[in-house]
């Protein structure tokens, strides 16, 4: 099923981040354009341009400009979390990305970007204000609870980090899979 191909491209952009995150790097601008998936599965992730790095202190040359650099909104509006629609870098942080990681994971379960509106401002607002999505029976209730958490409106009522995520749906995959094999005995 595309949706399970997806998923497996998903888990790669996950470790992506994980490492980006344990070096200091918050992607900012994820979502499905900037995935590319090559011939033999291969999960490539594109366009750092807006990378930030969001350590306070560094002992060693930055390898992104400082998270206090972020003054006025940036990133995709579709996608993007309310920190990256007011444009204030001090609330950036890995949690910016499980965000945008949720938001991807949202189109996947539904075709559609989360915050897609007419038009730059209404999409901005709609980011702004990051009212938790209501899916519909297509949607298994464990994944629609895993995007709704990622993409909760206040950093804190996300998961903690991406491998937080990663597990939540590793969990889900587990249960899927028993429930699947039940049904078939």
């Amino acid at each position: 099923e595309e949706r399970l191909r997806l998923l497996g491209a998903f888990r790669s952009v996950c470790e992506a981040m994980a490492y980006a995150h344990s070096r200091g790097v918050v992607h900012r601008d994820l979502k499905p354009e900037n995935v590319m998936v090559g011939e033999f599965g291969e999960v490539l992730l594109m366009d750092w341009g807006i990378a930030l790095d969001f350590r306070d202190t560094v002992d060693e040359p930055r390898v992104a400009p400082a998270r206090t650099s972020l003054s006025t909104p940036c990133g995709t509006p579709s996608y993007m979390p309310p920190e990256l629609a007011v444009g204030d870098g001090a609330q950036v942080g890995p949690w910016t990305d499980v965000y945008l990681l949720g938001a991807i994971l949202h189109e996947i379960v539904t075709g559609r970007p989360p915050h897609q509106k007419s038009g730059f401002v209404a999409s901005v607002l709609s980011a702004y204000t990051s009212v938790p999505p209501v899916y519909d029976a297509s949607v298994p209730p464990e994944l629609g609870a895993i995007c709704r958490r990622a993409m909760a409106r206040l950093p804190e009522d996300r998961y903690p980090t991406v491998a937080a995520l990663q597990a939540a749906l590793g969990e889900f995959r587990q249960h899927r899979e028993s429930l699947t094999l039940s049904a078939t005995a």
